[in-house]
């Protein structure tokens, strides 16, 4: 009988992980669909493309992302699962810290495209950082907001407590072209 509840409870957290992750991605393809429109209109008004002094889709000169200096996204934080270990039986796409209190810094220069709630992953923050990256921080409690600019190793957040973490800490995560990248392969992780 134990067996039988210590399984079913595996099972209910696998579909919930696989959840989560359907709906970081629907939000992550919402996100760049979203981004591809705003640029179409930028290249049809380019006057608007310099905004705060800085080129809307244009980080660093437009160097290469890996060799930029990028910052770590945590101050104090214990990485408790690694990119790609399995999870509740689905390979984690970014890195999960065990953090409390602690400052959250952009990896680079870059762009807020999402500040807000979503389920499973508590609040995040999404942010275009150039060359076709995105990073993601999730259970946070932000202080960026939509399209604010950011530079390297700016704070846009705190990791708050455990009640603010529902994955368990802070969720940090790279994409390229939407895809996961190993956040470790990076000089400054």
């Amino acid at each position: 009988l134990l067996l039988q509840k210590t399984i079913s409870k595996e099972k209910k957290q696998l579909v919930n992980l696989k959840q989560q992750q359907v709906q970081l991605n629907t939000l992550l393809q919402n996100l760049q669909a979203m981004e591809v429109v705003e640029k179409a209109k930028q290249a049809r008004n380019p006057s608007k493309q310099i905004k705060d002094g800085y080129p809307d889709y244009r980080y660093e000169d437009n160097s290469p992302f890996f060799s930029r200096k990028l910052s770590k996204p945590i101050e104090n934080g214990t990485v408790t699962v690694k990119f790609g270990e399995i999870r509740g039986g689905v390979p984690n796409n970014g890195i999960l810290f065990d953090a409390k209190n602690s400052s959250i810094h952009a990896i680079s220069n870059g762009r807020v495209i999402f500040s807000g709630v979503l389920p499973g992953f508590g609040q995040m923050v999404v942010v275009d950082n150039g060359d076709n990256y995105t990073s993601i921080y999730g259970g946070i409690l932000p202080d960026v907001v939509k399209n604010q600019q950011l530079k390297a190793n700016q704070v846009i957040g705190s990791s708050g407590t455990s009640a603010n973490q529902p994955m368990g800490g802070v969720y940090f995560e790279l994409r390229h072209l939407g895809k996961p990248v190993n956040p470790s392969k990076l000089q400054s992780f």
